[in-house]
């Protein structure tokens, strides 16, 4: 895989990965440091595919991960296993692409105007996304919450300005 440095504190990493990364932690990363994050995401290979077809060696795979991250987020979640939370997959155009119309309707429903955290959203490009009145209100919404943050030195706004 692409690597920008030898000892990452981030790693994004397909799941068919999983078995070279280990390789490259195990051989390059310090193993004195466990804050790294890993995400494994960009396909739909079944978290219980990725750790082995063994059950009871599964456990095992995890724990080699876990000597280097202290997060482990996977987006094809199918079963639960210790040290391994879920990463959530976002309004990826292919998954609802067929449901523009609905995905829409519930966007524009969910009421931003609610929203009492920080924001973290992200769109892709395509034709519906310029009419889509979500797009607008989450600008707007982001522009207040900076401005709060501004005015209130708030923790939760690294990275606002």
């Amino acid at each position: 895989g692409h690597r920008r440095c030898r000892d990452p504190k981030t790693v994004f990493a397909l799941p068919t990965a999983m078995p070279e990364l280990i390789a490259a932690a195990e051989s390059g990363f310090d193993p004195s440091r466990s804050d790294r994050v890993v995400v494994f995401a960009g396909d739909d290979t079944w978290l219980s595919t990725a750790l082995g077809d063994i059950p009871s060696e599964r456990p095992k795979m995890v724990a080699r991960l876990r000597r280097f991250f202290r997060a482990i987020l996977y987006e094809a979640m199918d079963f639960l296993i210790d040290g391994v939370e879920l990463m959530p997959t976002g309004l990826i155009e292919k998954y609802i692409f067929h449901n523009v119309n609905n995905a829409s309707v519930a966007i524009a429903h969910a009421g931003l105007g609610h929203k009492q955290f920080n924001l973290l959203a992200a769109w892709g490009y395509h034709f519906w996304f310029d009419a889509n009145p979500s797009v607008n209100s989450a600008a707007a919404w982001l522009e207040e919450d900076a401005a709060a943050c501004r005015a209130q030195a708030w923790d939760r706004c690294v990275g606002t300005e």
